[in-house]
């Protein structure tokens, strides 16, 4: 993949994480001063793109970089938890603050609502919230529902990757115990899996990979339109219907990344502050939530609307992104942390699948 692609694929994801900030703006701390946000389901839509950016990346990851069990989910825990555990602990200690100080929004909690609430945090870092339509979510941290999504696809991908037959059926087995919701928007997973090794097979030429861009780039902006059919409480609203919005949008993304690939066109001087800002997306999209419904309880509401919304939505992304810097870009960290605690633990999740993919290439290589 050349670096144009991957500034793409950086842009997609930072511009994603911006929509969805805008969206719960929009929908929850200061609505009104942007109504289409709100009225297209762009936050939702926008989530699409991840699902689509996170098959694609994971699909890129196993075929250049990371060829081993062991590796591939080490990674994905040391990013994951780089940013979660951090996120609870940010969402709890503004949720105590402000309770402290009694701001508009916040309640004080009694033994039973502090328990259950403990209880959520401790379900939220299994990433089993959004089985069978459950969505849990830790405090108010809302954007946590589609890490139980996205984790369990990282388990089963890795599994039936790297494993055997065993593990293969034990992957397919946890699917079905998470639920057809997160089952169905797997699909969607694999559609960006299956765009990237597309993308290593299809050859276009600079004009037809243009067209297909700006085919796709039409209906992704059609796709607002489209998803008013559809309920605004996507993922919560009850039944399958709901989900389907998501693919209003991933497909079409998926057509941008191959018709940008041919396209021949450049960030140029851009390419290094977009790649530096996506490394935050993560961050923003996991810490915003929070900080944004603090920030609203403190902003007076006697402001005008745009200086509300506009406070709010630059302070939860600047906040975030500096909290990344502790957080998202110490992943590394996080890595080698993990690393040395499984130097106690003989085999471990991993031994299945790592297990499997020794058995497949003793076959090959016989």
């Amino acid at each position: 993949m050349n670096r144009e692609v991957s500034t793409y694929l950086d842009a997609s994801r930072l511009c994603a994480a911006i929509f969805v900030v805008a969206g719960h703006v929009e929908w929850s701390f200061a609505p009104g001063f942007m109504p289409f946000i709100r009225s297209g389901h762009l936050a939702t839509l926008a989530v699409g793109v991840f699902f689509v950016l996170s098959g694609f990346v994971i699909g890129l990851t196993v075929d250049q970089k990371e060829k081993s069990a062991r590796n591939y989910f080490v990674s994905r825990a040391a990013r994951i938890y780089s940013v979660v555990i951090p996120a609870l602990i940010l969402t709890w200690m503004l949720d105590v603050a402000a309770e402290a100080f009694k701001l508009d929004g916040y309640s004080s909690p009694s033994m039973a609502v502090v328990g259950r609430e403990f209880a959520k945090d401790i379900v939220s870092l299994t990433f089993i919230n959004a089985s069978w339509g459950w969505y849990l979510t830790p405090g108010n941290n809302v954007p946590f529902w589609s890490l139980g999504f996205e984790v369990p696809y990282y388990i089963v991908f890795g599994l039936c990757f790297f494993g055997g037959v065993i593990s293969r059926l034990v992957a397919m087995l946890f699917l079905l115990v998470i639920g057809p919701n997160v089952a169905l928007l797997f699909i969607l997973w694999l559609v960006g899996l299956a765009c990237y090794h597309a993308s290593k097979h299809i050859l276009l030429s600079q004009l037809q990979g243009r067209l297909v861009f700006i085919f796709s780039i039409l209906l992704l902006c059609l796709s607002p339109f489209a998803a008013h059919f559809f309920s605004e409480n996507a993922p919560f609203e009850k039944g399958f219907s709901c989900l389907f919005q998501f693919f209003l949008s991933g497909i079409p993304f998926a057509g941008t990344i191959i018709g940008f690939q041919f396209s021949g066109l450049s960030f140029g001087r851009l390419s290094r502050p977009i790649t530096w800002a996506a490394g935050s997306t993560f961050a923003i999209y996991l810490f915003h939530f929070p900080v944004a419904y603090f920030l609203k309880s403190i902003v007076p509401k006697d402001w005008p609307l745009s200086i509300r919304w506009v406070g709010i939505f630059s302070a939860a992304i600047l906040i975030s992104i500096v909290l990344a810097i502790f957080t998202e870009r110490k992943k590394h960290s996080w890595r080698m942390g993990i690393l040395k605690l499984l130097q106690f633990v003989p085999g471990g999740f991993y031994g299945m699948a790592r297990q499997g993919r020794s058995e497949r290439q003793g076959r090959i290589t016989q």
